[in-house]
């Protein structure tokens, strides 16, 4: 799926006044048949890169394609109100970045859950 954004905190604005919560709106991760085939690939090629034997790179990359196991979260830290001065942990899209702050995984269920477009 795209990414998203799941959350935005504001440390220059003041806080919200005291009283009851209310969550954002349900977020929609859409998964497509397209995206899996791409990312199976990518694993692959990775895996066979890195030296791993061709049957071994298939079922790690297909078991790694078709499951989800967590939500990647990324902070993107605007320090000034005009935007000009922002920390970016990864891309736009979640490319990865050369910076201190790490991604934080989101563990969804123990184990890796499968999953079809």
């Amino acid at each position: 799926s795209d990414p998203l954004l799941w959350e935005d905190i504001s440390f220059a604005e003041p806080l919200p006044p005291p009283g009851v919560w209310r969550p954002s709106p349900p977020l929609r991760f859409d998964i497509s048949a397209a995206r899996i085939d791409a990312n199976e690939k990518v694993y692959y090629d990775e895996l066979r890169r890195e030296g791993a034997k061709e049957e071994e790179a298939r079922a790690v990359a297909g078991g790694a394609a078709h499951g989800l196991s967590g939500v990647a979260l990324w902070p993107r830290l605007v320090l000034d109100p005009k935007g000009d001065i922002v920390v970016e942990s990864r891309g736009p899209r979640g490319e990865g970045q050369k910076s201190h702050w790490q991604t934080v995984l989101v563990l969804l269920a123990p184990r890796p859950v499968p999953v079809a477009a």
